[in-house]
C-alpha cells in the first residue's frame, strides 16, 4: 500500500464523474478540524489535522500523486473551503485521497496550479446567474451592481447556470456610471447567443461624448459578424472590419474584444477573428456616461440596435489577457465569484457536474512496539508510527547471535531484517530474539583425530558429540580426554553441553611405550623417567641392567 510520506491520516473518497467533465476538474470541499462523519463535500478530521490546515494534502489513487489545491477560505481550528484540482478523466468516477497529521507540513495551496488560469485587472464582472429580480450582481470588487430593465431569465453556456434574454425590442441592462469604467485600454469578454440574426445588433456599449460610437462596444452586423468600436483622443473612434466568424442561435459563443493601446482585436471562441489597427494610436476616451448592455447608447436613431439574444458572464478588464488567456476563457468557465478583483479559469462540464460520492472511512498508521531480547538491539526501536513499509535491522552483541522475531509472541522465524508491511489502522508487537554462544576448542593430539576440529561456536544449551578415532597403523589408544584441564574418564564419543565456553583435548597412548615404561618400573630403574603421555621416552637406557633388557630392546624394535 502506498502512502504519502510524513503523514498520518488520510481518508478515501470517491468523485463522482460528470458527463463531459474531462481531466484537471476543479472541485470544492470543506474541510472540517472538528469530529463527524464525512458525507458529501464535508470531511472531518476529528481535531488530528493542524489547525491551521496547512497539513492538508490531496493524491490520485495511487496514494502518492499530489494533487494541485488551492485554499479559498479558512477559519483556523473551525474549517476550510479548498478547491482541489482531480488529474484524472472524470468522464468516469474517480477514486481520491486527502491526506492529514503532517506537524511538520505548511500549505502548498497555489491558486495558479489549481485552476486552468488566473486573470487580474476585472472592473466588472456580470455571470448574470440570479434566479430572480432585476438586480444583476457585479461580482467584482466594485460592487457596481447593474439594473434589468425587462430581460428574461432562462439556461446559460453553462449547465445549471443562468443568462438573460434580450427580446430585441425593449429589454436592456444599465449600468450606472463608474470611474472603474473608464478604462483606457479595455477588454470585455462575453458569452453570447442571437434570438434572432440578420440584423444590426448591440451587445454593449460605453456611451461616448462623440454621440455615436460610444468609446468602447461590442456589435452584431446584419450578416451576424461581431465587430468591435473604440474612441481615441475623444474624436475619432476605430471601426473594426467584420469578422469572418458568425454568432448563431443555436449555441452560445465567447465573444472578445481587445484593445492595448495600438491595435483592436476581436476574437470568436478564443480565435482571432479580425485585427486592425487604430487610426490613432493612443487611450481609449473616457465617459461620463452609463454602460448600456442589449441596446446601442442613441435613442435618438432611427436604428436603435436592440439585442435579440442571450447573454452571460460579461467580464470588463483593464489589462489585455494573452491570446492563450482568451482561448482558455473560451473553453472553460470564467468565474468571477471566487477571488475579488480575479476571474479564476475553471474547468466545467457540459451537462452534468461532477459531485462528491462516498467517503471510505479514516486510514491511520500501523502502531509498531518494537523491542529486542538480552544479546542485541534493533533498529528502530520503541514505538514506530508505521505509514509506509518499514524494515526494522536486528544486531546481536558479542557472544549472541540473532535467533528469530516474535510477533505479538508469535514466532515468524527470520532474518535479521524484518519487513514491516503496512496495513493501516492496526497495532502489533515485534521483538527481536537473540541468544547466547560459547566457543567449544577441540585440540590435536598425536595419535589420532576427532570429528570436530579447533575453535567452534554453538548456541547455549548445544550438546556436541565429539567422536576420537585412533590413527590407522599404530601403537595408539585413547586413553582418556582432558575436559577444561580435568582428566574425564574414557568415553568415546564424548558430549558436552556448551553452558560456557569449553576447550576438549584427547589423549592418545603408545602400547609399546607404555609396556617399555611398565617394565621399567617393575625393574626398580630409578633413572628412567617416563612421563605416560603420548610420545614418552626412556632416558638413561644404554645403563640400564637387566634380564629383561633383550625383551625391552626388542619391544623398542
Amino acid at each position: 500500500m502506498t502512502w504519502l510520506t510524513g503523514w498520518l491520516y488520510r481518508q478515501q473518497h470517491i468523485i463522482t464523474a460528470g458527463v463531459g467533465a474531462s481531466d484537471n476538474f476543479q472541485i470544492p470541499i470543506t474541510i472540517h478540524y472538528s469530529a463527524g462523519a464525512s458525507t458529501d463535500g464535508d470531511m472531518y478530521c476529528d481535531s488530528l489535522c493542524k489547525t491551521d490546515f496547512g497539513d492538508i494534502r490531496f493524491t490520485s489513487a495511487d496514494g502518492e500523486t499530489l494533487l494541485d489545491y488551492w485554499v479559498y477560505s479558512k477559519v483556523d481550528s473551525d474549517n476550510a473551503v479548498i478547491w482541489f484540482e482531480v488529474a484524472g478523466d472524470l468522464n468516469s468516477d474517480r477514486v481520491i485521497y486527502i491526506y492529514y497529521g503532517n506537524n511538520a507540513a505548511v500549505s502548498a495551496s497555489s491558486q495558479a496550479n489549481t485552476f486552468v488560469d488566473v486573470l487580474t485587472g476585472v472592473e466588472a464582472a456580470y455571470p448574470m446567474e440570479e434566479a430572480a429580480g432585476a438586480t444583476v450582481v457585479d461580482e467584482s470588487d466594485h460592487g457596481n451592481d447593474a439594473t434589468a430593465t425587462g430581460t428574461t431569465i432562462v439556461d446559460g453556456k453553462f449547465a445549471g447556470k443562468k443568462a438573460r434574454s434580450f427580446n430585441g425590442a425593449s429589454d436592456l441592462i444599465t449600468v450606472t456610471d463608474a470611474d472603474q469604467l473608464d478604462i483606457v485600454n479595455p477588454t470585455v469578454m462575453v458569452y453570447a447567443k442571437l434570438n434572432v440574426g440578420g440584423a444590426y445588433q448591440q451587445i454593449f456599449s460605453k456611451y461616448g461624448i462623440n454621440g455615436y460610437s460610444g468609446v468602447y462596444s461590442l456589435r452584431v452586423n446584419d450578416t451576424d459578424r461581431v465587430y468591435s468600436v473604440v474612441s481615441i483622443g475623444g474624436v475619432a473612434y476605430a471601426h473594426m472590419t467584420d469578422s469572418i466568424e458568425v454568432l448563431t442561435t443555436t449555441a452560445f459563443k465567447h465573444v472578445c474584444m481587445t484593445h492595448n493601446g495600438s491595435t483592436l482585436t476581436s476574437y470568436l471562441e478564443g480565435v482571432v477573428s479580425a485585427i486592425v489597427a487604430t487610426v490613432a494610436v493612443g487611450n481609449v476616451t473616457a465617459s461620463d456616461e452609463n454602460l448600456i448592455i442589449g441596446r446601442r447608447e442613441i435613442t435618438t436613431d432611427p436604428s436603435e440596435m436592440w439585442l435579440n439574444g442571450v447573454l452571460c458572464n460579461l467580464i470588463i478588464l483593464s489589462v489585455t489577457p494573452t491570446a492563450t488567456q482568451i482561448l482558455n476563457c473560451a473553453n472553460n468557465y470564467p468565474d468571477a465569484t471566487l477571488d475579488v478583483g480575479k476571474i479564476l479559469v475553471r474547468k466545467y462540464a457540459t451537462t452534468t457536474q461532477p459531485s462528491h460520492g462516498s467517503w471510505a472511512g479514516v486510514g491511520g498508521p500501523d502502531i509498531y512496539t518494537v523491542s529486542s531480547s538480552t544479546g542485541g538491539s534493533t533498529v528502530p526501536t520503541g514505538e514506530q508510527i508505521v505509514n509506509a513499509d518499514l524494515v526494522v535491522t536486528a544486531t546481536a552483541n558479542a557472544g549472541y547471535r540473532f535467533n528469530y522475531w516474535l510477533l505479538d509472541a508469535v514466532n515468524v522465524g527470520g532474518t535479521n531484517l524484518y519487513t514491516i508491511v503496512f496495513v493501516s489502522n492496526e497495532s502489533h508487537t515485534l521483538q527481536a530474539v537473540f541468544i547466547q554462544q560459547f566457543i567449544l576448542t577441540v585440540n590435536s593430539s598425536t595419535g589420532g583425530t576427532t570429528d570436530v576440529v579447533g575453535a567452534n561456536v554453538y548456541d547455549i544449551g548445544t550438546v556436541v558429540t565429539v567422536t576420537a578415532t585412533v590413527t590407522a597403523g599404530t601403537n595408539y589408544f585413547l586413553a582418556n580426554w582432558v575436559f577444561d584441564g580435568v582428566n574425564i574418564q574414557l568415553v568415546n564419543p564424548y558430549t558436552a553441553t556448551m553452558d560456557s565456553a569449553h576447550t576438549l583435548t584427547p589423549v592418545f597412548w603408545n602400547r609399546k611405550q607404555l609396556l617399555i615404561d611398565i617394565i621399567a618400573k617393575m625393574e626398580g630403574y630409578r633413572g628412567i623417567e617416563t612421563v605416560f603421555t603420548s610420545g614418552t621416552t626412556v632416558s638413561g637406557w644404554d645403563n640400564f641392567k637387566s634380564p629383561l633388557r633383550e625383551i625391552i630392546k626388542n619391544l623398542e624394535k
